[in-house]
């Protein structure tokens, strides 16, 4: 999807990508497309299977400590959305999830631990997100703003003309 000249995905790297070790952009299909936005590729294993396939192929493919993760309609959040997640990292803490006045939403740092858990929710053929969050030791913070991705094609430019940068 295309606003202002860039595609989703461009803006939020544009916005929110920089002081990462790695770019890594996971991807239902159309592989050649993301890689020329990261440093590496991932497609889901199991395409159609929801957001922790996703996730669990980014955790496995991790080479740090912990994963920032975002989504490629992500198209508002606070410049400090890093920070505001990671002082919450404390242990026993593995991982915190954004929301947004209750929405809950992709974005989240993870620490790579976390991978047996989503591992073992796709065995039990949970996939969605809030089954992740709902286990022991993943928390939620509130980040305003958060909850501003694009889940259907007709709030896209409502919200961009609320937004304009």
């Amino acid at each position: 999807m295309i606003a202002n000249g860039q595609t989703l995905l461009e803006r939020t790297l544009q916005h929110y990508g920089d002081g990462f070790n790695e770019v890594i952009t996971c991807c239902r299909d159309n592989p050649w497309f993301y890689s020329g936005f990261s440093n590496r590729t991932l497609c889901d294993l199991k395409p159609g299977q929801g957001p922790l396939q996703g996730l669990s192929a980014l955790l496995g493919a991790t080479q740090t400590q912990y994963l920032a993760v975002l989504p490629c309609d992500q198209y508002s959040l606070p410049s400090d959305w890093f920070e505001q997640l990671s002082i919450a990292l404390t242990p026993p803490v593995k991982g915190v999830f954004a929301s947004d006045g209750g929405k809950h939403t992709p974005v989240c740092v993870l620490h790579r631990d976390v991978q047996g858990l989503v591992v073992n929710l796709l065995k039990q053929h949970k996939r969605s997100l809030m089954a992740l969050l709902d286990c022991e030791g993943l928390e939620a913070v509130s980040v305003p703003g958060a909850g501003m991705d694009v889940d259907h094609t007709q709030t896209l430019q409502r919200d961009l003309e609320n937004i304009r940068d």
